[in-house]
């Protein structure tokens, strides 16, 4: 939903700069998997390991370094100002000892850049315009939004006829979606600040009991609005594409499933970032092993509602 960014070497080659040798801060443009939409965003990367302990990481998970010349991958970044879903080495130093596959992937993207939307509101109406559309076509709507109504708050939206706000490019059912949560929200019948307080599982159950939020959207509000440090979304298939490519699975049940998020949590919105960036192609040489028939189902994500 939202501008992503990772760091990761880029070639094993480059001349040293501040760290160990060959190791030179690039930025690169290389596409990454975006749950709950149906395009790609871009990047930006930077160097975290030294080319020879990456190129050592990368050959142990059977894949190979990435090359190029910088010129070619030169690629804008992540808005300045833009807040960032926050974690460090508390979180990754948990993760790398409780999974020897995961700590490799880690070592070899470095830390991921992803913006959040820390207004309930906002993150909430995102998440209800994105269903099923591409990013490119949600900040559309969203711009549409802003330029004709200016700030968009529970006020500005419940006063706004819904088919107004059809016209800015959304659907009829999502207008409807949107206004009536503006509505609850002025005449107080919904508290959607006080979700902030509950535990997640409390939150997901208030949020899905919003017109047009199903639990997957309710745990990306978690992770990417809440800032909830343990969100790990069965229902995304970007997830559970990456699984299946760190772990050579070709599918993931229900009960795999459950074993993985044992293993990850109490830091399961960090292993979904680095997740994401496996099911984006970060790592290269990994692949795909659900059968072409299913992957051919599973090839974009889930999360609609």
């Amino acid at each position: 939903m939202y501008p992503i960014a990772w760091r990761r070497v880029a070639t094993v080659d480059q001349p040293a700069h501040g760290g160990e040798t060959g190791d030179t801060p690039l930025t690169l443009q290389l596409p990454i998997w975006t749950p709950g939409v149906r395009s790609v965003d871009f990047v930006r990367i930077t160097p975290l390991f030294a080319p020879a302990r990456m190129v050592a990481i990368l050959t142990a998970m059977g894949t190979t370094p990435l090359t190029g010349s910088p010129s070619s991958f030169i690629s804008a970044a992540t808005a300045d100002g833009a807040r960032i879903f926050r974690y460090g080495e508390q979180e990754t130093a948990y993760l790398a000892a409780r999974d020897v596959r995961l700590a490799a992937v880690m070592a070899a993207v470095g830390h991921i850049e992803r913006e959040i939307d820390p207004d309930l509101l906002s993150s909430v109406i995102h998440h209800i315009i994105g269903q099923q559309i591409s990013t490119a076509a949600q900040q559309t709507i969203w711009r549409r939004m802003h330029d004709a109504l200016g700030e968009i708050d529970a006020d500005v939206i419940a006063a706004t006829p819904v088919e107004e706000l059809q016209s800015f490019g959304m659907t009829f059912r999502k207008a409807g979606y949107i206004r009536d949560l503006a509505r609850q929200l002025v005449d107080g019948s919904f508290d959607l600040e006080g979700i902030r307080s509950l535990d997640d599982a409390d939150a997901v159950e208030r949020l899905v009991a919003i017109k047009g939020v199903g639990v997957w959207t309710a745990e990306m509000i978690l992770l990417f609005c809440l800032e909830r440090p343990d969100v790990l979304s069965y229902g995304d298939l970007g997830i559970q594409r990456g699984l299946r490519m760190l772990y050579h699975h070709r599918a993931i049940s229900p009960a795999l499933f459950k074993r993985y998020r044992r293993r990850f949590s109490p830091c399961g919105s960090v292993a979904s970032l680095y997740l994401w960036a496996v099911a984006g192609g970060a790592v290269p040489g990994l692949r795909d092993r659900a059968p072409r028939r299913s992957r051919s189902r599973t090839s974009k994500p889930t999360g609609q509602e």
